[in-house]
Formats: C-alpha cells, sequence, structure tokens
C-alpha cells in the first residue's frame, strides 16, 4: 500500500509520485490519505518487531541480535544449504530492472507552458 499509494501521492511542495499526474484531485487525495495511514501503521509495525526481538533477546534469552549480526544461530543449522547469494543479486537486478522499465513506459506530464 505504502508503494502503490506513493505513486500517486505528491506533497503539493517538493515531491511528485511518477504517477501523480495521471489520476484526478480525488484520487491524489485518497492516494495521499492511504499513503499516510500505511506509513503509520508500517511505525507500528517497526515498534511491535524492535519489542519482540527486545523481548526474545532480554527476557526469554535468545540471543537474536547476535544471530541476526552472524547470519546464524548457535544449535539451529538448516536442513537444506543456503542459496548462493549472488543469485540474490542477480534477481534483485532482473526486478530492479523491469520496475525501472515498467517506470519508463509512464506517459511523461504534458508542461503547462
Amino acid at each position: 500500500l505504502q508503494v502503490l499509494s506513493g505513486l500517486f501521492n505528491t506533497d503539493d511542495i517538493l515531491f511528485d509520485g511518477p504517477l501523480h499526474h495521471l489520476a484526478n484531485s480525488k484520487w491524489q487525495d485518497t492516494m495521499g490519505l492511504i499513503h499516510d495511514v500505511a506509513f503509520n501503521v508500517l511505525l507500528a509495525v517497526i515498534v511491535l518487531h524492535i519489542a519482540a526481538v527486545v523481548y526474545h533477546q532480554w527476557w526469554r534469552k535468545e540471543n537474536l541480535i547476535q544471530a541476526m549480526l552472524r547470519g546464524r544461530a548457535e544449535g539451529r543449522e538448516g536442513q537444506v544449504t543456503p542459496r548462493s547469494g549472488w543469485l540474490a543479486l542477480c534477481f534483485l537486478l532482473v526486478t530492479a530492472g523491469l520496475l525501472w522499465g515498467l517506470l519508463a513506459l509512464i506517459p511523461a506530464p504534458v508542461s503547462p507552458w
């Protein structure tokens, strides 16, 4: 929701989403409201996540922070070998290229001058 609403959102001062010019003012206002609400929900989920990590780290005595930093936890080895980091990088680059290509297909805004 945050990403999709941001495409049509504007702050009327400095930032306009790349699809802002394709939407009417009612749609822009709706997307702005969704963008604001989704941002607040995202902040709440982040706080909840951090609280859960703190709970597990200090009260349940699980070394979550150390496991996140090292990328592995002692006594919790997986049954499947991990995928290559290069595969993840290739997936990221292909996805970014596809998104860039989709954004390039969007018609440019018409200049009022």
